[in-house]
């Protein structure tokens, strides 16, 4: 069985909301899934900027 091989970045930043802002200013990125704790805390986000994500 094959599988696909691929990268996937992952970015740790203090303010996971101006990020995001950013990132749809900047790059037009898309929110494709949020994970949040319980408390508020964010785990990750999950963005697309045209055929990537991130």
């Amino acid at each position: 069985m094959s599988r696909p091989h691929a990268l996937t970045p992952h970015l740790f930043v203090r303010d996971v909301f101006a990020a995001i802002t950013f990132y749809r200013k900047a790059f037009g990125a898309v929110e494709l899934f949020r994970n949040v704790l319980p408390s508020g805390t964010v785990l990750f986000v999950e963005l697309a900027v045209g055929g990537c994500v991130f």
